[in-house]
């Protein structure tokens, strides 16, 4: 009798195929649920992104030129794309909006999710005050949106007669 391969294997595989695999197409053709195809791919690509890539047998003194190189480019501005692509929004290896749709998250609680996962994380330029503070600003809007829904699930409850 042959034996199955694993739902991450075969996740594995898709991703080797198609890096870009969205857990949508994964749910598609494997048959298994939004939250395993979203919990899997991060962890393999969260994997492929901390691998090492093989040697590629440059000699030390290239790769003394590559270093550098590579530390001069920390220093140029970098075009980020804050409409879009945030740096803040992808920390973690998953986007928060992905997080968010993957639990079925209602408005305010989504807003929960996004202020707190972001706090602190905005502004990675700021100065350490001025970072602190708009971590506080993100956390209190987050408290703002609990309070919300908790008033939104206790009025639910009381119609429900207690």
């Amino acid at each position: 009798m042959k034996k199955s391969k694993s739902l991450m294997s075969r996740i594995r595989e898709m991703h080797k195929a198609n890096p870009n695999v969205t857990p949508k197409q994964i749910v598609a053709k494997l048959n298994c649920t939004i939250k395993q195809a979203y919990a899997t791919l991060y962890l393999v690509r969260k994997e492929a992104k901390n691998s090492s890539p093989p040697s590629s047998g440059k000699l030390i003194s290239d790769r003394k030129t590559d270093l550098v190189k590579l530390v001069e480019s920390w220093n140029k501005p970098k075009d980020v794309d804050l409409v879009n692509e945030p740096p803040h929004y992808k920390d973690g290896g998953i986007e928060t909006i992905d997080y968010i749709e993957a639990k079925g998250l209602n408005y305010h609680l989504g807003n929960v999710v996004k202020y707190v996962s972001r706090a602190g994380k905005k502004g990675q330029l700021m100065r350490p005050k001025d970072r602190v503070a708009s971590a506080i600003v993100d956390l209190e809007k987050a408290k703002w949106y609990l309070e919300r829904e908790l008033v939104v699930a206790k009025s639910f409850r009381d119609s429900l007669g207690g």
